[in-house]
């Protein structure tokens, strides 16, 4: 089984990064210049657009700025917009998931699995 490696320790990163800022310089839209990222380097839809979330491709700004400063403070959870579901703030800085959400579904979880 092959660990896991984080976007921005891939060997291709430093690549990817020129060529957002690249993209970004010559006109072309955020969501725009992702896609092209995403199939050039055969990413997944949520892989990348988490890297501009967290603030960790500077050419493309974060629509999620208290994300982005949590991120470069090296903190876990933020405060975001309130869930959908539970009304809650807090969130996961990696993935954006409500915090309360996500801790509600591994108390079910576990209760399963007894």
């Amino acid at each position: 089984m092959t660990r896991y490696v984080p976007l921005t320790q891939r060997a291709y990163w430093p690549t990817l990064l020129a060529k957002a800022e690249s993209l970004i310089a010559s006109g072309a839209e955020k969501r725009k210049a992702r896609l092209t990222l995403e199939k050039e380097f055969s990413l997944g839809s949520g892989l990348l657009a988490n890297a501009i979330a967290r603030g960790d491709v500077p050419a493309i700004p974060s629509d999620k700025p208290d994300r982005a400063r949590a991120a470069s403070k090296g903190e876990t959870l933020y405060m975001g917009e309130p869930c959908k579901k539970c009304g809650d703030r807090e969130r996961w800085v990696c993935d954006g998931q409500c915090a309360e959400c996500d801790r509600a579904y591994k108390r079910a979880l576990a209760t399963r699995r007894n």
